[in-house]
C-alpha cells in the first residue's frame, strides 16, 4: 500500500501494524508513519486550536502526557511478559496478571 500523501511504500509500525495512518484532515487515504508524524498530526492540532482556541491547548498537553505515561507503562508490562515468556516464568507471570487484575478492580463495589 502506498501512502497518500508522498507516494511511498507504506511499511510496517514496530507493533507489526501494516494499514497505515488514517490521513486525514490531509486527505480521505491512509499514510505512512513519517507523513503522520511530520504532516497529519500537526494539521489536526492546527485545525483543534482553528476550531477550540489556543487557551485549550495547555489541557491537550497534559492529557497527552497523561496518554503517554500510560503507554510508556503498558511497553514496560509488554516487555516484562515477554522476558517472562521467553525465560518460562509462568508462575512470576500469573502473580503480575492477579497483581494487575486486582489494581483493576480495586474500589469496584
Amino acid at each position: 500500500m502506498s501512502c497518500s500523501i508522498c507516494n511511498e511504500e507504506i511499511t510496517a509500525d514496530p507493533n507489526g501494524w501494516d494499514g497505515g495512518h488514517n490521513a486525514e484532515p490531509i486527505n480521505n487515504g491512509r499514510c505512512c508513519g513519517s507523513c503522520n508524524e511530520s504532516i497529519v498530526t500537526p494539521a489536526r492540532f492546527g485545525n483543534y486550536i482553528i476550531e477550540n482556541g489556543i487557551k485549550d491547548i495547555e489541557y491537550m498537553k497534559r492529557d497527552m502526557l497523561k496518554m503517554m505515561d500510560k503507554i510508556d507503562d503498558l511497553n514496560q508490562s509488554i516487555i516484562n511478559i515477554k522476558y517472562l515468556l521467553k525465560n518460562k516464568q509462568a508462575d512470576e507471570l500469573q502473580n503480575i496478571v492477579d497483581q494487575q487484575s486486582f489494581e483493576d478492580h480495586k474500589g469496584v463495589k
